[in-house]
């Protein structure tokens, strides 16, 4: 159970391994953006490549892996990257259009997508329409930019703290967020961040928010036959559990199931688990 525990929380950090590519990393049933606040910001179109990591306190077991951020003047974002998973490496665009509030997981290589209605931000937050700084709280520099330190969480019992910085000057562009876990039992700890390494205040391609009307239509778990042809996955491992959880997840977004059913659902397939898998 710790590590299905720390999976979860990780992947809704947005931290951690390759189930990040197979969801949005909000929490499942809750509206995105409940951590918007009030003001506004201009839309600056840029590029922008982050280094996300994590490590045990001592400094062992690093996970590092970077994606690029594109964003529009019209507010539309696009992520790439490229997360191992399974046998190899996946490449995922994650497409963000905020006229019509849907998220969208393009597979190119493999001819998939997996589309998340009903966002009303892009999966990571990168942007947000006000950042002010809290109370008695530094500014740093990110990359000659200065970034308001806009958010805390966490801290005494609660096992998870983060910290945000955003840069004001360009549409609160997130700068970083770094978090620290620790079990209570004290048997799990993590540390992590997610840095801004490299920005470019560019226009970025078209080909990069593109959707083909050519790609099919999968969720979350439906993918796993394409992994499978692609030699990513064994057919005869079976489909992780943070990716069934994305499949009602997918389910509830789509309006094929309301929240309690989707409730009744995850709690039937933690009670299914392999105490071996969980």
């Amino acid at each position: 159970m710790k590590t299905l525990i720390t999976a979860v929380v990780l992947a809704l950090l947005g931290f951690g391994g390759g189930l990040l590519s197979i969801a949005p990393s909000s929490p499942m049933f809750f509206r995105p953006g409940a951590q918007v606040r009030a003001g506004s910001a201009r839309v600056v179109p840029l590029l922008a490549v982050y280094d996300n990591r994590s490590a045990n306190p001592d400094g062992s077991g690093v996970y590092s892996v970077t994606y690029l951020i594109a964003a529009r003047r019209d507010g539309s974002r696009a992520m790439i990257s490229t997360w191992h998973f399974g046998k190899g490496w996946l490449k995922t665009r994650r497409v963000y259009n905020p006229a019509t509030r849907v998220s969208t997981d393009i597979r190119d290589d493999l001819g998939i997508k997996t589309t998340w209605p009903g966002q009303a931000t892009d999966t990571k937050s990168i942007i947000t329409p006000g950042c002010p700084q809290l109370a008695g709280s530094q500014t740093i520099q990110v990359l000659g930019h200065k970034a308001v330190h806009d958010w805390h969480t966490g801290g005494g019992d609660e096992p998870t703290v983060l910290d945000g910085w955003r840069i004001p000057e360009l549409g609160c562009l997130r700068a970083l967020l770094t978090f620290r876990y620790r079990s209570k039992d004290g048997s799990f700890a993590r540390n992590g961040e997610d840095r801004l390494v490299w920005l470019s205040e560019t226009d970025p391609p078209n080909s990069f928010f593109e959707v083909s009307p050519q790609l099919e239509e999968v969720s979350p778990v439906e993918a796993f036959p394409y992994f499978i042809r692609a030699g990513l996955w064994n057919e005869s491992e079976p489909v992780p559990f943070g990716a069934q959880q994305s499949d009602v997840a997918y389910a509830y977004w789509n309006g094929k199931i309301d929240r309690p059913q989707a409730m009744t659902t995850l709690h039937q397939l933690e009670a299914d688990q392999v105490p071996s898998q969980r």
